[in-house]
């Protein structure tokens, strides 16, 4: 979770990008595996994030009833 260095945003953008590119540019489809690899353990982490910090946000702003949703 010590990723965000106080941005705002969970994923590591600027880093998947560039993984995709080396995918679409590699040639040795060995490495092609060993990218995708580390392509999914990256997005599997970043899923993980997002599920600990909704589970969060569920418990500290529950929904209950007779409270109205909010509008988007």
């Amino acid at each position: 979770m010590g990723r965000l260095g106080g941005g705002t945003s969970v994923y590591e953008t600027d880093f998947v990008r560039t993984l995709c590119q080396n995918i679409a540019n590699q040639k040795d489809p060995v490495k092609v595996e060993e990218l995708i690899s580390l392509l999914r353990a990256v997005i599997k982490d970043d899923q993980e994030e997002i599920r600990i910090r909704m589970l969060f946000l569920a418990k500290k702003y529950p929904i209950t009833e007779g409270t109205p949703e909010p509008s988007v």
